[in-house]
């Protein structure tokens, strides 16, 4: 009896279709079985690389906030490149500066933002590097504008008076920050890109300029 189990794997010799099945099954259970760690590890390591991105100077280092009038804006950048440049800071200061306005034909707010090398830190949908502002994918939509149209801004408030307006050459378009989280250039805004609530209203989009 034990002999004919001892010859039994042989048998399939005799089909060499269903034995060439047989050693190929085995041959990859072989090789999933030893490739389940390295999976793994590869799988831990881009968890870890994802978690490294985002733990990136800008989420994690320091960081001024403080508010004051648009004239005094060169002064306050002059003050925080000052400020690193003492306290011996490896990377230079990414200076951001922002405030709320409204796209005049269409009543659509949006965040006026300039910030350091903005505009090479989104995705381009068009454009070019023109002299010019960037406008989200969103303002784009909302307001029908493309590339080397005008975008006319107003204030955005309630004014007694007419409200100052500012004519802007459209240079590019890029695609919405909050369709961009991966983005660690943006990290320490977050919290102005996207709300927590998928049910409130969206955040006034970024519109980048020099």
């Amino acid at each position: 009896m034990r002999a004919l189990w001892l010859a039994a794997p042989l048998a399939l010799t005799r089909h060499v279709a269903i034995f060439a099945a047989v050693v190929t099954a085995v041959a990859l259970a072989a090789a999933a079985a030893a490739s389940t760690p390295f999976v793994r590890a590869g799988v831990k390591s881009s968890a870890l690389r994802g978690q490294v991105q985002a733990m990136s100077p800008l989420a994690a280092g320091f960081e001024v906030d403080t508010g004051g009038s648009l004239a005094s804006d060169a002064k306050r950048r002059q003050d925080a490149i000052a400020f690193g440049r003492e306290h011996g800071f490896t990377q230079p200061s990414v200076l951001s500066s922002r405030f709320y306005a409204t796209i005049q034909s269409d009543n659509f707010d949006v965040q006026v933002m300039a910030r350091t090398d903005a505009a090479a830190h989104v995705k381009h949908l068009s454009g070019t590097n023109d002299n010019g502002i960037w406008i989200s994918s969103v303002v784009q939509r909302a307001a029908g504008l493309h590339v080397g149209d005008t975008l006319t801004l107003t204030e955005n408030q309630l004014s007694a008076g007419r409200a100052p307006t500012v004519h802007l050459r459209i240079a590019g378009v890029y695609r919405a920050l909050d369709a961009d989280f991966q983005n660690p250039y943006w990290a320490n805004w977050v919290q102005e890109i996207s709300t927590r609530n998928p049910n409130d209203s969206p955040l006034p989009t970024f519109v980048l300029m020099p």
